[in-house]
Order: C-alpha cells, then structure tokens, then sequence
C-alpha cells in the first residue's frame, strides 16, 4: 500500500489528465486495485474480476472532489463494496450424491426453503428434456432453463445417475462460486460424520455400494445464476452455469434411511456452514469470526481424514484429527500442550456421559502420533494390504472399518482410533453453539 500512489492519481484526474477512458494506464493502476482487494474483503460484498474494476474507476472519477489529503482506503473499499450489492442475484448449488439409494428417498426432500434433495428417479429422457423436478426447482429458484441436456453432453454424462442436492443462495455470484468448494465438501463431511456410527443400508448385501449401484459416480458439481440486469421474467435470458470438479471423493458409502432420520440435523448444521462461509467479517465479533472459520475448516478437514482413513493411511489421518482438535481447542500462540489439551476437552464435555476416558484417550492416540512424527513406526505397520478377496479393495471415500472382515490394527489401537474419531465428530456437530461459547470464554481469553 502506497498512500502516494492515490494522492498522485488524484491530483491527476483533477488536472484531467486521467479519466474514465485512461484510467487502467496510470503507472500504478494495479497497485491502486490491489489496495481495494485488500481493503474489500472484509466488507463480504465483493467480485474480484472486471466489475470490481469499473466501480474502482467509477468510484473515483465521480467522487474525486470529495477526497482530501488523507486518504482512507477502508472507506474507499466500504463505498465500493455498498455499490457492488447490486451484483447480488440468486444461484443454485448443485451436488449429486454418489450412491445415496434413491429407492428410499421421496422424489424431493424439501429439507428447507432454499434446500432440497431430489431422488432423480424419472427417466433420463424427461430430465434431459429439462421436465423434471429438479428443473422446475432451478426454473423457480433462479428464473432460468435448466440444460439438464447440456450438462450431459458437455459437461458430465453421469451428473444424474444418483439423487441431486440443490441448494440456493441470494448473494454476489463471484463469492457463492468462489465458496461453494468449502460448502459442497461440508456437505459430504456432514454426510459422513452422521452416518458414523451407523450399520450398513438395508439393501447393501456387503459388498459395498458400488457393487450395488454399479452406476459410474458423476465426477462434477455445478453452480447456476441469473446473471445481474437479466429479464428475470425470460427464463431464457441471463443464464450462467459452471461446472468444477470434486476436491474430494464424492461416493456416500452411508446409510441412506439413517440420513433420512437425522435430516434435520444436518439441514441445521449446513444452514451454519452456508451462513459462515457468506459472513461479513466486519459485522461480527472478531473472536467469534475466527472460532466460525475455525470450525469450517474443521469439517472439512475432517472430511479429508475420513478419506485417508478409508485407504489405510491411519496415521495421515490421525494427525489431521489432532489438527482439528488443537485448532479448535487452542489460539495462535499457545504452545499446544497435551495437558492443557486433555483439561480444555475434558472442561467442553463436562456433563456428556456419552463420551467418557478422554485423558486416557488422547494420551494413547498422542503417543501413537509421536511415535509416528518423531520415529517413524506408525499404526499402519499392522496392516497395509487388502485381501484379493476383498471384491471392493481400498476406495477413496468408502466408509472407514466396516468394509474389513478384522481389524486392522490390535483390538486396543483400534479401540483408541475409533473413539478419537467419535470424539472429532462430537465435538465438530453435536453443538456448534455451546463449542464457540466455550472457545470464547475458554481459550481465547485463558
């Protein structure tokens, strides 16, 4: 950030040698947006392609005489962040998920307002002639054709092979884009922590899903708008799609009746992560906007655990669950220590009779990633191969243990293991609520 980079732009637009037309050729043109990117992202509202760069050049040109010798860039980025609201326009994500049994879902699941989950039970030709459900749903919520056809033939042949998640947000389209890989994995890893705990789908005959399916997995999710200044009274006119690849492996090995019965639970969690992945960071308590960030990232990270774990790389795994707890259990600066570690967990679950041993807990599970970090012998020197008559092998995304005919460490490790995995899930979705109070009153002001 230099300061005498504006005043000179400044005092050049009013001796009218830059204005509108030339204002991309001054010298410092990109340290001058770079000062506004900085500057804007904590006012929520932002694009960070051509339109923030009109309203920059906008801004200035009309508001020159207003600007004296001190020049405030976070006013400068407020003001322009205000002008940008009215880029806001409603988008739609749309995830399909990979092996959730359709045969036990209604056609659509309306788990809230702006969220539904549609069982894509009709014939491939009425969804590619854009008359089925999910299309009226995207014609309603964001006033344009669908192209469910078009998807097909560019984008993802298996896009519609499993039921669909929609979910539609009001905001500016470059940040539902730009926040939609956090949300779509959330949504997994929400999936995922759920049905933890749960036994097989009734009609899985242990072979796994995609022996039961035996449909390829789409391998894309998508995000629709109407794009701003569009007729919102022509469905076909405006229309913007995009289509981006998993960060993750998206197969739903789960138990689709049991996602049925904890529906509410995770519509309530998702609302969170959609709310706080939109949040304007200026209109929050910063403690509270960080322990909300924290959390986030923590379901994701979770998610990626459970992926490590479900090829056998236990140790990988283990040190991103410890990643997630010290995150959430610990401030920058605090020297993570085990103790104050095993004091702050036990505090949290004061009172939660379903979790018991947590100092006997994480010493174990400790001592396992320090043998690992600082010698080398990890828990995956109990078993690092597959039988070649396990039909189903090592998949990424397949549920961790209940593919194993034994064990795949000693009882007590596995014991340890499956227990810190409970305790990360507990923590991350039994109560967000009660764990940001906690990291306000608990860690952040210890």
């Amino acid at each position: 950030m230099a300061i005498s980079h504006w005043k000179k732009l400044i005092k050049r637009i009013k001796e009218g040698s830059i204005n509108e037309r030339n204002f991309i050729h001054y010298g410092h043109y990109y340290d001058i947006l770079q000062d506004v990117i900085k500057h804007i992202q904590k006012y929520g509202y932002y694009v960070v392609d051509g339109r923030l760069e009109d309203s920059l050049i906008n801004y200035v040109c009309t508001k020159v005489e207003d600007f004296s010798d001190v020049i405030d860039l976070d006013r400068i980025a407020f003001d322009i962040s205000s002008d940008l609201k009215k880029l806001i326009v409603p988008n739609i994500i749309l995830i399909p998920m990979n092996h959730m049994n359709k045969m036990f879902l209604d056609n659509v699941i309306e788990l809230d307002e702006n969220i539904s989950l549609f069982s894509m039970k009709e014939k491939i030709g009425v969804i590619r002639r854009d008359k089925s459900l999910l299309s009226r749903y995207v014609e309603k919520k964001i006033y344009c054709k669908f192209g469910a056809d078009h998807i097909v033939i560019t984008k993802d042949p298996f896009f519609f092979n499993y039921p669909i998640h929609g979910i539609s947000i009001k905001h500016i389209d470059y940040r539902v884009e730009h926040e939609a890989p956090k949300i779509v994995e959330a949504v997994y890893s929400l999936i995922r922590m759920l049905d933890f705990k749960e036994d097989r789908d009734p009609k899985d005959k242990g072979w796994g899903v995609r022996f039961r399916d035996r449909l390829p997995e789409a391998f894309t999710y998508t995000v629709y708008y109407k794009e701003s200044g569009s007729d919102y009274n022509d469905l076909n006119d405006g229309e913007l799609g995009y289509s981006f690849r998993f960060k993750f492996n998206p197969i739903l090995d789960i138990n689709t009746l049991a996602f049925i019965q904890k529906k509410d639970q995770f519509t309530s969690l998702l609302k969170l992560v959609i709310e706080y992945s939109l949040m304007t960071e200026m209109d929050i308590d910063p403690i509270m906007y960080r322990i909300r960030k924290k959390w986030i990232s923590g379901i994701n990270l979770f998610n990626t655990a459970y992926e490590f774990v479900s090829i056998g790389k236990y140790d990988a795994a283990l040190l991103l669950m410890y990643s997630i707890l010290e995150s959430l259990f610990f401030k920058l600066g605090d020297y993570n220590r085990k103790d104050v570690l095993i004091e702050r967990v036990e505090k949290f679950l004061e009172n939660q009779t379903d979790i018991k041993g947590v100092r006997v807990l994480i010493t174990a599970t400790s001592n396992y990633r320090n043998m690992f970090v600082h010698q080398g012998v990890g828990l995956e020197r109990f078993k690092t191969y597959r039988s070649l008559n396990d039909r189903e092998g090592y998949i990424q995304g397949q549920k961790p243990f209940i593919h194993d005919a034994w064990y795949p460490m000693p009882e007590k490790e596995f014991k340890n293991y499956y227990s810190l995995m409970t305790l990360v899930i507990y923590v991350l979705i039994n109560d967000p609520k009660k764990l940001f109070d906690f990291y306000i009153k608990n860690v952040e002001t210890q």
